[in-house]
């Protein structure tokens, strides 16, 4: 986990398929603990994602982003699923939604989500309020 900001790591890369990188990211600073934004691959940083507290809150953004990892995700940090609710049956082959997001709204974790669809149906962005004054966009 590579810190990027005082309350926010970076996952290793990732590369699903040629030509693609992709990172998840760790940010801290939730007010009912961490919060991971994307997924993962692999379970290679789950260590150290402990060490910094584990996961409180997992979001994804869309449905490209579901997979065994998902799943792997809640049962070892016992996370709450946050998903796009037009994606809900592709992320839901892979774990249970927790709770579903389908409006523009801040959420209790000081979140706002932006539903953006595009990229797919659900495309949904995040942003999040860092340190320092700072506000972190997950697109």
């Amino acid at each position: 986990m590579q810190p990027i900001r005082a309350d926010l790591f970076q996952t290793r890369v990732d590369s699903p398929f040629p030509g693609l990188t992709t990172h998840a990211y760790l940010w801290t600073g939730g007010p009912d603990g961490n919060v991971l934004i994307y997924g993962t691959l692999t379970d290679a940083d789950f260590d150290e994602i402990e060490s910094l507290g584990g996961v409180a809150h997992h979001y994804l953004s869309h449905r490209d982003e579901a997979g065994p990892m998902v799943q792997r995700i809640a049962e070892r940090f016992g996370a709450v699923l946050h998903a796009p609710v037009a994606e809900l049956v592709e992320i839901g082959q892979h774990a249970h939604v927790d709770v579903p997001l389908g409006s523009r709204h801040v959420d209790a974790n000081g979140i706002e989500v932006v539903p953006t669809p595009g990229h797919s149906p659900g495309s949904t962005c995040y942003l999040v309020p860092g340190a320092y004054g700072q506000s972190y966009l997950f697109t």
